[in-house]
């Protein structure tokens, strides 16, 4: 998968800024806080776009974005793999397909590369155990699928507009620049606060449709849209719209990663906030 990407594109993992020209941006993934209680970070980001326009996909730029369930076993490696399977089906779509139905197929494979690990894994238990685990406990989260999960969030540009796909508790906001003069944006998705269950992606569940979330817009004059995980979301409190302006104040001042930039100004003013790994994506475009 990473072979594939790196040959038919540029790629940026974790942390990083773009500027492609029809669209800009940057995103980061971070443990977060100290008094948080995890031991790793569960988040994974990762930005993807073709060398060229004759490289033969619909998709100009891709962005994925992945949190691991926190009591299932290396949701972390789930997390990766999701994201990476995902922007790796997405380089090839070069159909005609409804965007629907391009975003079903990434999921579906970022659900396949999940559930193949999770096979591999269950065909030797004893092999595979982890150190200083228990044989029976570790053949009954392969049994029931206890392993892997992860939510999933992918963002895609096409030729003429701007595509959003999410499964999981992460969020989402977006403005479009229009002849509005009161353009304000907009929530696609917004963490879920009141209940603690999570549809994500995993071995007993490795196609999920419908999307938690779903957003598509024909695109002319340019838009702002920002991407996170629930560690980001949570904290934006029943007003998450002013995350917009602290943004426009950072892309004012010419600020190159915006996304790290922004968690770590947050983080230091108001850490309390704050009780898991935090991920931020932002992208900019005028198309």
């Amino acid at each position: 998968m990473r072979r594939q990407l790196y040959e038919h594109g540029e790629i940026r993992v974790g942390c990083g800024s773009f500027d492609l020209g029809f669209v800009h941006g940057s995103l980061y993934t971070g443990f977060g806080p100290r008094t948080q209680d995890k031991d790793t970070n569960q988040d994974y980001a990762l930005a993807w776009w073709p060398h060229s326009d004759k490289s033969g996909t619909r998709v100009r730029f891709a962005l994925a974005l992945a949190d691991g369930v926190t009591d299932s076993y290396r949701a972390e490696w789930g997390a990766a793999l999701a994201c990476w399977a995902a922007l790796r089906d997405l380089s090839q779509a070069n159909n005609s397909d409804e965007a629907t139905a391009v975003g079903e197929r990434a999921f579906v494979a970022a659900g396949n590369a999940i559930a193949d690990l999770a096979n591999e894994l269950a065909r030797d238990p004893r092999a595979s155990c982890p150190e200083g685990q228990f044989l029976s406990t570790w053949r009954y989260m392969l049994l029931n699928g206890r392993l892997l999960e992860t939510t999933l969030s992918l963002l895609w540009v096409e030729d003429e507009r701007l595509c959003l796909a999410i499964v999981g508790d992460a969020g989402a906001l977006w403005r479009v620049h229009d002849s509005s003069p009161s353009d304000q944006g907009r929530v696609l998705a917004q963490c879920d606060l009141a209940t603690s269950v999570v549809r994500a992606l995993g071995p007993r569940c490795p196609t999920v449709v419908p999307f938690d979330c779903w957003g598509e817009e024909s695109l002319s004059d340019g838009f702002l849209c920002t991407l996170f995980t629930d560690g980001i979301g949570r904290s934006l409190g029943t007003d998450p719209l002013m995350i917009l302006d602290d943004l426009d104040k950072l892309e004012a001042a010419a600020v190159p990663n915006q996304a790290h930039s922004y968690i770590e100004q947050a983080l230091a003013d108001r850490p309390e906030q704050f009780d898991d790994n935090v991920t931020l994506a932002i992208v900019r475009g005028k198309l």
